[in-house]
């Protein structure tokens, strides 16, 4: 298992509930999104009305659990499953 390097998120098409691939980096504009000051990641679409969002159903993933993610609408998705957080790593530039 690689550790994701070259790869970026990248919606499966520009519309609510399109999954979530991570296919490799082109700068196309399923891969550009914002992180907004409220935690929501937003599809930079110019319209910024679709966000990242995380699925309420928890699912096992080998030894791990895990919820998968879509588009959805920021206006009606709960902010528990459109919020996240960034925690920088040490030492990068």
């Amino acid at each position: 298992m690689g550790d994701g390097t070259g790869r970026c998120l990248q919606a499966q098409t520009l519309t609510t509930g399109a999954g979530i691939d991570a296919a490799k980096c082109d700068g196309s504009g399923g891969q550009r999104f914002w992180w907004d000051k409220d935690g929501a990641v937003k599809l930079d679409d110019g319209k910024f009305d679709l966000c990242l969002t995380a699925s309420t159903t928890i699912r096992p993933a080998n030894k791990f659990w895990a919820r998968n993610l879509k588009l959805g609408s920021c206006a009606t998705t709960a902010d528990a499953n459109k919020q996240f957080t960034y925690y920088p790593e040490v030492g990068a530039a």
